[in-house]
């Protein structure tokens, strides 16, 4: 163990000693904000490597008796709770050829390993790409976002509970109008829901091969009239020129069990320090006739889930306030506690712009249905990107 640890102090030495420059390749810094070229980057000709790390770190103050990790808070007691200790290792191999690998460090709460991604993207033109491997399957706007980013301490529940996150498979994407519209068209793996609503969906049939879980189809467009919208969710830098994107997305998977059809569409702009985002998301189930796996749900379901934020930068790249309301609706046919309304209020310190910065958040959760919960909650979290 110490000589892996001695092994990677004289990498990240050596890679530090090499001069940084903040080239930023458009599908790299657009497609996979993750993989921006970090402090530590190595460049020789056409070769670029670069390798970032993150750590997110929350503390819980106060939260109410009936908080759950499993029902989509952050933390269920006062305490300290380890949120993505994660190394990305990315760059460019030769011109107009990308790479990504992303590995979470302590996976111990993870049911799929610690891999995050491995991919390879090919644009050999500025209007058109393809990416190969283990990546975000382009359906929600949010969850495209770099969490290291956010104007809060985590996405939110509409994003979590119904929103996929990453699966291997293959994504074709055009650019007809430089970084005013992107198409993308992707087939991935099959995916089935979590047994946990607020947990979204996992992939399956990466390290072994799709053996039960169906396929997955997903399209999406995104439309930047005004140029390229820009990293993250807050306008950290006080634009002077007003920046807007929409667009949405649609998926269907035939999984193993169920057949889903979900849809997606949002809106976010930029101005003066003052940021608004919302996006909507909704998603249909049923039962296969002949499932391949155990895992069935028993009838037709429909969920649906709104969200809203708006912030500004009281002082640029260094204080923002942000709100979010959320309304969510795990079963569109049931009245019960699965029909949320939540509100979140969070205050950001930028100290090093996202690289490090500090938050305390104040949630409140209501159950329009059904037995009320106490399930509020303060808490704060500090954030190290490097």
């Amino acid at each position: 163990m110490k000589r892996i640890c001695s092994l990677s102090m004289l990498v990240a030495l050596v890679l530090a000693s090499y001069p940084v420059e903040a080239h930023e390749h458009h599908a790299g810094g657009r497609f996979f904000p993750d993989y921006h070229p970090g402090m530590l980057t190595i460049e020789r000709g056409e070769l670029q490597v670069s390798l970032r790390a993150q750590m997110q770190i929350h503390a819980a103050f106060y939260t109410g008796d009936d908080t759950l990790i499993s029902n989509g808070d952050l933390l269920e007691q006062p305490g300290f709770r380890l949120r993505r200790p994660r190394i990305y290792l990315g760059g460019q191999f030769i011109e107009g050829v990308r790479f990504g690998i992303g590995i979470e460090l302590f996976d111990q709460e993870r049911t799929d390993g610690p891999l995050l991604d491995a991919f390879i993207d090919y644009q050999p033109w500025s209007f058109i790409g393809a990416t190969v491997g283990v990546m975000k399957t382009p359906l929600s706007y949010g969850r495209l976002q770099a969490s290291s980013r956010l104007a809060h301490l985590d996405r939110a529940l509409v994003q979590r509970a119904l929103a996929p996150d990453r699966q291997l498979g293959f994504v074709l994407r055009g650019m007809p109008w430089g970084d005013k519209v992107t198409i993308e068209a992707g087939v991935f793996n099959g995916m089935q829901r979590s047994a946990y609503p607020y947990q979204g969906y996992e992939g399956i049939g990466i390290s072994l091969g799709n053996r039960f879980g169906g396929a997955t189809f997903v399209g999406r467009v995104e439309i930047e009239p005004l140029g390229d919208l820009g990293a993250g969710t807050a306008d950290v830098t006080h634009s002077r020129a007003p920046r807007v994107g929409f667009g949405g997305g649609y998926m269907y998977d035939t999984g193993g069990s169920t057949d889903t059809m979900i849809w997606s569409a949002y809106l976010h702009a930029k101005w003066m320090g003052f940021h608004i985002l919302g996006e909507y998301i909704g998603d249909h189930t049923a039962p296969r006739k002949e499932p391949t796996t155990t895992a069935t749900i028993s009838t037709t379901m429909e969920r649906m889930g709104l969200y809203g934020e708006v912030g500004y930068m009281i002082l640029p790249e260094l204080l923002g306030l942000a709100v979010r309301v959320e309304w969510l609706d795990l079963n569109t046919r049931i009245d019960d506690e699965q029909d949320v309304l939540a509100v979140t209020a969070t205050a950001t310190v930028y100290a090093v712009r996202d690289m490090l910065k500090f938050q305390l958040e104040y949630t409140h959760r209501e159950e329009l249905h059904g037995a009320s919960l106490a399930n509020d909650s303060v808490l704060a979290g500090m954030q190290l990107v490097f």
